[in-house]
């Protein structure tokens, strides 16, 4: 995977802060899946392509409620 290194900060920071996301990472709920580029046709600069990744948690209850 080419940002790997980014993806590993990610997830170390993740573990770090969330005991919720250490515990589904460890029974490994939590998959990422391969890029996808989502294209956007710009009035000014013309096409333009996005690089863009997903980390899908099984079951994690989305769309989750905002923060109160």
């Amino acid at each position: 995977m080419r940002h790997s290194g980014h993806i590993a900060a990610l997830a170390g920071e993740l573990l770090a802060l969330s005991p919720r996301f250490a515990a589904m990472w460890a029974e490994h709920a939590v998959e990422v899946r391969h890029p996808v580029v989502k294209r956007v046709d710009h009035p000014l600069t013309g096409p333009i392509g996005f690089e863009c990744q997903v980390m899908h948690i099984q079951d994690a209850g989305w769309p989750r409620e905002p923060h109160k």
